[in-house]
């Protein structure tokens, strides 16, 4: 089974881990699984032009303009703390994974340029060798795909992928 997936996060430099944002799930069946960090303070987010102007507008938040006393909307299911989110990213996970192989995962991680979406998705276990069963270790990545495709000679297949929409950086819209 392959899940899609995409993660809106903070990147400050190298002294300081990846933080996560957000997180959109969609196995190849069709489920979805989408939440957002509650345990993030969004003067992360409000205090960095590029988040501010391209995510922060897809995000559940209450006295939104014009973007001061921003406070995170507790009524929105998708709201959930960081371990909330690793709990049910694992679910998710294995309720799409073959039962059969325990220690092995089954699912295939994909992500339109994924580096630091599989980072952000480890760190919810802490550090690489921490991941669970059923967590792959890596993420497949879909640019770099359609360029081995392309110089195979599959011409053209950029044409062929799913438009951008106007949510680009929602995690589950991307």
């Amino acid at each position: 089974m392959k899940i899609y997936y995409d993660c809106e996060f903070i990147e400050t430099g190298y002294r300081a881990p990846i933080e996560l944002i957000s997180i959109g799930m969609i196995a190849e069946n069709g489920d979805e699984f989408y939440a957002v960090n509650s345990d993030l303070a969004l003067a992360k987010i409000k205090n960095n032009y590029w988040l501010k102007e391209n995510v922060l507008p897809y995000l559940p938040v209450t006295n939104g303009e014009p973007y001061e006393g921003l406070m995170w909307d507790h009524s929105k299911p998708e709201l959930m703390t960081r371990n909330e989110i690793r709990d049910n990213v694992y679910d998710f996970i294995v309720n799409h994974s073959d039962k059969i192989s325990a220690k092995a995962p089954t699912v295939e991680f994909w992500a339109w340029y994924g580096a630091y979406d599989h980072v952000v998705l480890a760190q919810l276990w802490n550090t690489m060798s921490e991941l669970p069963p059923h967590v792959p270790m890596y993420t497949n990545d879909l640019r770099q795909e359609l360029t081995r495709l392309e110089k195979l000679g599959h011409k053209g297949l950029a044409y062929n992928m799913p438009k951008d929409n106007d949510q680009e950086h929602h995690a589950l819209a991307d």
